[in-house]
């Protein structure tokens, strides 16, 4: 077991009932820097076409893009010097950047790779909150109270948005033109059979994604979380479903499979 990272030799820890180790470098590690910007720009965030890995690799190696805001404000000179980046290339580079400039507030928050938070938990904070202000500034009380978000994604949340460095990384992208957009869910059908479910997925699906299937259902007004009790609705299970449908049969809570999640998506 490694006391330090390998990349940027800061200190290693390991919470209380976790098996991974994680270094302590935060953005000062390089390593961690690559993966944050490979998130950020990735089909489920920003989603800017033309930033694929190795250049988030290189950007950082090379010191042009020292945080997730440096997206937004890349020296294109610079670009044009590097073998491999063509006029077409850094053409198509700027207009993916510019088109991505407004963004649903769904995608930001999931964007920013705030630990705990997935696509599920973002649309939710989305849907609640409406606003990025409302979520930056909603209590540890007003986020326990929404679906799914338990205490660890409650000390996530304060903990970023709290944290001064975040705050002027953020403020920073707004100075490059970013624009969070509010959410507008449209008005969920009140006669559709999920409106008001509580509803567990677990298992492999063949033609949808988990999380596209949990935000999907969350736009249906279902109610979508991560274990199984006794309040529990209904649990859609796919293929090696595991504990979580062994629970739901003990507990009598109706199972379907994903041939009548299709149907209800429909």
């Amino acid at each position: 077991m490694p006391t330090t990272c390998p990349v940027c030799n800061a200190a290693v820890e390991q919470e209380d009932g976790e098996a991974a180790i994680r270094c302590t470098g935060g953005l000062s590690c390089s390593a961690q820097l690559k993966e944050r910007i490979k998130h950020f720009v990735s089909r489920d965030g920003f989603d800017i076409e033309g930033f694929g890995s190795k250049l988030a690799e290189s950007l950082v190696d090379k010191g042009l893009v020292k945080s997730i805001a440096d997206v937004f404000n890349l020296d294109f000179d610079e670009l044009n010097t590097w073998e491999g980046m063509g006029e077409k290339k850094i053409t198509n580079l700027k207009d993916g950047i510019k088109s991505r400039k407004q963004v649903a507030l769904a995608r930001f928050i999931y964007a920013l790779g705030i630990r705990h938070v997935g696509q599920a938990t973002a649309t939710s904070l989305a849907q609640h909150f409406k606003t990025l202000e409302a979520v930056q500034k909603a209590s540890e009380e007003d986020l326990i109270e929404i679906n799914d978000v338990g205490k660890e994604v409650t000390a996530s949340l304060t903990h970023f948005f709290t944290e001064e460095h975040n705050q002027q990384v953020l403020q920073q992208m707004f100075t490059y033109g970013v624009e969070v957009l509010s959410d507008e869910t449209p008005e969920v059908d009140g006669n559709h059979p999920l409106t008001g479910k509580i509803v567990v997925i677990t298992g492999s699906f063949s033609n949808i994604k988990r999380n596209q299937a949990k935000i999907l259902l969350q736009q249906l007004g279902a109610k979508v979380a991560s274990a199984v009790s006794k309040n529990t609705d209904m649990l859609i299970a796919g293929e090696k479903a595991g504990s979580k449908l062994k629970k739901a049969e003990e507990l009598g809570v109706q199972v379907v499979d994903e041939t009548q999640l299709l149907v209800w998506l429909e």
